[in-house]
């Protein structure tokens, strides 16, 4: 299961501090909610590398901590392969 929470914002750093502030996506050992892998979609015309590292600066988060957390933040072309390529896996 996947938690998606698609954000349309070209603020990244004031993303990130409000998902900081409330917890990111709800905390799967912590909540109803059950999920493997969770993602934050952005419109691909705002996202970048330095949105990305925006995000993370103001959540105040290493990327490195969001992966151990299991929490991605993609662009929708990544977030589409990403499906894509989920659907394949099963279909096989």
């Amino acid at each position: 299961k996947w938690g998606i929470d698609v954000k349309a914002t070209r603020s990244a750093r004031a993303l990130g501090e409000r998902e900081a502030e409330k917890g990111f996506i709800p905390n799967r050992e912590l909540s109803d909610v059950k999920w493997d892998r969770a993602f934050y979609v952005i419109p691909d015309i705002y996202y970048d590398q330095t949105f990305f590292d925006q995000f993370c600066r103001g959540a105040k988060i290493k990327p490195r901590e969001l992966a151990k957390r299991r929490i991605e933040l993609v662009s929708m072309k990544m977030f589409s392969r990403i499906l894509k390529g989920e659907i394949a896996d099963a279909q096989n």
